[in-house]
């Protein structure tokens, strides 16, 4: 029957009236609390999890159907698919806030994209007032492409879909509509925290100067920029603390950039404020690092969402229009969330926490919080994320809070659920989905059925790190079918290798994998290196957008100047900022607007270019700019040498600005800035020296080869001594250079990718430089039929059919100590829960390896040594939970890597035989060269 639909065990009919839905609905709401099996509190370490769950009360529903809860509307069309625990949360009633615990592969993505198409169909709700955010900008892009599909392209363009750092970088701004005294009064609030002054006190000169520096065009600080900052203020830091407390060793301290950045971010993320007067560096550290990044109109990452809740927070404006332009929230990875993010969505459904109004619910604009997470899953306290951020909730939102569960997992099999309930030390914690729909889908995968030891989780010890990495990769070898074997899926079939995933607790231990990789010829990928942002002709590049068309900033046009080399010298940089300090407080002293940076140069740019970029610019002052020409104390040589780096950014400017879409301003700016021509003059160089290098090699071959042929001998490696390294070293060097001129010259279409109509004004530019900013995630050789290697943390939210979680011994995972040695509490709870979120990437087959001798790389010398392995707490306290399942997992020791692929032990070779394969070696290399360079 169409136009209607039976929902168990709630017995919810939708029918297509208003006055029924809203009567079976308000029953609905009420059995969301009252049935056990729909909602549960926070979870308790070691607690069965259906006992938590059968211990909800309806007490906080009762509050809720008093006078709260909307009801939804919506068509069967949203419930497609959905088992009762995913239906029942997407079902939850609007004008509350609804948690969900998730559990792995639950299809937490599906309930949150489903509830953003039940929004869209509720007459009450627009879609530009839906908010939904995440952590990872691959995490963002899987949202937005699902809810394309639901809604269409149109329509889900309407809505926000973002990370956390990128939303808020796009409200401050743009959206927020924050004016220059409204960001001066935030950084002005800031900084009196950071001096230990009351509210309203005067600022120290330096400070208040600081503070009238940010405005809406505020630059993103990356990483790099941040350390660059902090190698500036760390002598005036050094000289400050010493003041203020002569008793501190500061030859002691860590000075270096990294760990300067970890304690700013740590405690920034916690949301300690004023920072604690216990450690006397961080109060000084931070006042001179934010004082110095304000000086440049600069925010880091930390910075854009404590701003965005301190105008929540301190400008009633900016709240009340955040409360209208973002009426439903959904936040995915909410166990993720730190005590900043907290606090953001926090004010930003605080409507919610406040008593039901005495008007009907229909009466007033609704609004919701809908956050998705799981407590097992917290990887990332150890970086300021608060899993009891899943619990605070209950508490704040008491009047209108209501908790669904996904408890089971569509992903993995028995086995391997079953082995990571008892890796997290909790029965039932994951459970296999035993419906029919999810039976035939394992069994296609080979996932099901016998042989029974295939089912089996495989815990393998070696005797050491090389073999277990030679282990490893000759079990993916001859899993997927390289050595010739059948494979071991379903009727024999292989695993593509781009289903296989190698999981490791640091990026060092993943690193130190490639080798066997290499030696067993198995195509593998290093998911998180360096990523495209991260690149310096990327970021070259970007600078000379920033420059022209951005914000203008100081840091844009240092990086601009000195790529391609235009023969400005620091002295010449220096004369320039100076000039720009002086008018900048003559300014500020009038009252007057404060110029950026780009702004001088243009002052220093010939008429020509100037009147070429007036047609175009309607806000460019030309007359303004004579003036401040003509009021320069440079001198003449140094205003020639700006003068033509002046007239390169007017040219670039007005070239963009009279562009159509963004992507053909930043092609403009490149080819202008001179980038285009440098990076082209690079590869042609690189080239040349390539092809020099097979030129010497092939003489050297040759010479060899004569030499040896009057000797009445047969050279086996003539090209050997023509260093074949240094000639592969010189191409890989002009591939590399390839590479560098592909990814600038892709940077118009990367504007063009969403499809947005971006044009070359102000919001667009500042919005796409903030989102390649922001965008810290390497290539994940998503196209690549290879294996993935990468890290523990970076393998959240995946899945693959096949999952190697490697180097599981004491002192690696869990990592921090010695095998034995107590550890703190709360970092064991996040080792552990790490293991089980590798575990829980597998779908059909699940290995752990460790090793018996492990090599352990002293701190300060580099250098490795050999220490005693044990295999991790984790694993052996799974065994002894397990035994009374004996079939889910399995425990082996393997002698050698040839030995666990089945050969026969290699026996030490004779000299003779050692000749035989070298000279086989060098055979085959010499075929290798001359197919490859004729």
């Amino acid at each position: 029957m169409r136009g209607a639909l039976v929902v168990r065990p709630f017995a919810v009919l939708f029918a297509c009236t208003h006055n029924a839905f809203a009567a079976c609905a308000h029953a609905h709401v009420a059995s969301a609390r009252l049935v056990g099996s729909h909602a549960r509190p926070p979870l308790v370490q070691g607690a069965p999890r259906q006992a938590v769950r059968a211990t909800a009360t309806p007490r906080a529903t009762v509050a809720v159907t008093a006078g709260r809860a909307a009801q939804l509307q919506l068509s069967s069309a949203v419930l497609d698919g959905l088992d009762d625990d995913q239906r029942s949360a997407v079902l939850a009633p609007l004008d509350c806030v609804v948690r969900v615990s998730a559990g792995p592969g639950s299809g937490k993505t599906r309930v949150l994209t489903r509830r953003v198409q039940a929004l869209a169909e509720q007459p009450s709700v627009q879609l530009r007032s839906v908010l939904a955010l995440t952590f990872s900008k691959r995490a963002a892009g899987e949202l937005r492409e699902r809810l394309a599909e639901l809604l269409g392209h149109e329509r889900a363009a309407e809505m926000s879909a973002s990370t956390f750092h990128l939303w808020c970088a796009r409200a401050l701004h743009v959206d927020l509509r924050l004016s220059g005294t409204e960001f001066e009064a935030l950084a002005a609030s800031r900084l009196r925290e950071l001096h230990g002054l009351e509210p309203g006190a005067p600022l120290p000169p330096d400070a208040a100067d600081a503070a009238r520096r940010l405005d809406s065009q505020f630059s993103i600080a990356d990483s790099d920029e941040s350390r660059r900052v902090l190698k500036q203020v760390v002598p005036s830091l050094k000289k400050a603390l010493a003041a203020a407390h002569p008793t501190i060793a500061l030859d002691e301290l860590d000075w270096s950039s990294a760990a300067l950045l970890r304690m700013i971010s740590l405690h920034k993320s916690r949301l300690t404020t004023p920072p604690s007067s216990a450690d006397p560096l961080l109060p000084l550290l931070l006042a001179h690092y934010e004082e110095q990044l304000l000086m440049c109109n600069a925010l880091d990452f930390n910075d854009l969402l404590h701003y965005m809740r301190r105008a929540l927070v301190e400008l009633p404006r900016a709240a009340q229009l955040a409360h209208a332009r973002w009426a439903h929230v959904l936040v995915d990875e909410w166990q993720d969330t730190d005590g900043v993010m907290y606090a953001i969505i926090k004010e930003l459904a605080a409507p919610l926490a406040a008593p039901a109004p005495a008007t009907p619910a229909h009466a007033t604009p609704t609004r919701s919080l809908f956050v998705v997470g799981d407590a097992d899953q917290s990887i990332y306290q150890s970086r300021g994320a608060m899993a009891s951020n899943l619990a605070a909730l209950e508490s704040d939102f008491a009047a209108s809070f209501l908790s669904y569960a996904l408890p089971n997992n569509y992903r993995s099999t028995e086995a391997i659920t079953t082995v990571a309930s008892a890796i997290i030390g909790r029965k039932g914690a994951t459970r296999a989905a035993r419906t029919p729909a999810a039976a035939a889908a394992m069994a296609a995968r080979g996932a099901v059925g016998p042989p029974a030891a295939d089912r089996q989780v495989l815990v393998v010890g070696t005797d050491n790190d090389d073999e277990q990495r030679r282990y490893v990769a000759g079990a993916i070898a001859t899993i997927t079918g390289l050595r010739g074997a059948p494979g071991t899926g379903a009727g024999g079939r292989c695993v593509p290798l781009s289903e296989v995933c190698v999981l490791g607790r640091t990026s060092r231990i993943v690193q130190s994998l490639e080798a066997a990789f290499i030696e067993c010829k198995v195509p593998y990928v290093l998911v998180g290196g360096t990523a495209m942002f991260d690149r310096a002709d990327v970021k070259d590049a970007l600078a000379h957008v920033r420059l022209a068309i951005g914000a203008g900033e100081l840091g844009a046009l240092e990086r601009a100047v000195t790529t391609p080399r235009r023969g400005l010298g620091k002295s010449t940089l220096a004369l320039l900022s100076s000039w720009i300090e002086e008018v900048g407080a003559a300014r500020a002293a009038k009252g007057e607007r404060r110029l950026c940076p780009r702004d001088f140069l243009l002052a220093l740019a010939p008429d020509a270019a100037l009147a070429e970029l007036a047609v175009v610019d309607s806000e460019l002052d030309v007359a303004e700019l004579r003036a401040l020409r003509e009021r320069s104390a440079l001198a003449p040589g140094t205003i020639t040498k700006l003068s033509k780096f002046g007239e390169v950014v007017a040219r670039a400017r007005a070239r963009a600005l009279g562009s159509a879409h963004l992507g053909d301003a930043i092609e403009a700016i490149v080819e202008e800035s001179g980038m285009k021509q440098h990076l082209i003059d690079r590869v042609e160089v690189a080239v040349a020296s390539a092809e020099a290098a097979q030129r010497i090699a092939a003489a050297a071959a040759a010479t060899a080869a004569a030499a040896a042929a009057a000797a009445g001998t047969r050279v086996l490696d003539a090209r050997a001594v023509s260093a074949p390294d240094g000639e592969d070293g010189v191409l890989a060097h002009a591939e590399d250079e390839q590479a560098a001129l592909e990814r600038v010259l892709s940077l118009g279409n990367l504007a063009r990718a969403d499809g947005r109509e971006l044009t070359p004004h102000m919001d667009d530019v500042l919005t796409f430089l903030a989102s390649v900013t922001l965008d810290s995630g390497a290539s994940d050789g998503e196209l690549v039929d290879a294996v993935r290697l990468m890290t523990l943390r970076r393998s959240k939210g995946l899945e693959f059919e096949v999952v190697f979680v490697t180097h599981c011994e004491e002192g690696t995972l869990p990592s921090g100590g010695w095998a034995g040695a107590p550890l703190d509490e709360a970092i064991m709870d996040e080792e552990r829960r790490l293991m089980y979120v590798g575990a829980t990437r597998a779908k059909s087959r699940l290995y752990f390896t460790w090793s018996k001798i492990r090599t352990v790389i002293g701190k300060k010398s580099g250098k490795g040594f050999a220490v005693s392995g044990e295999i991790s707490r984790f694993l052996a306290q799974a065994r002894v939970q397990l035994r009374s399942a004996p079939g889910a997992i399995a425990f082996k020791k393997v002698a050698s890597a040839r030995s666990a692929a089945g050969e026969q032990p290699a026996r030490r070779p004779s000299a003779a035989a050692s000749m035989r394969e070298e000279n086989a070696a060098n055979r085959a290399k010499i075929k290798e060269f001359e197919r490859r360079y004729g």
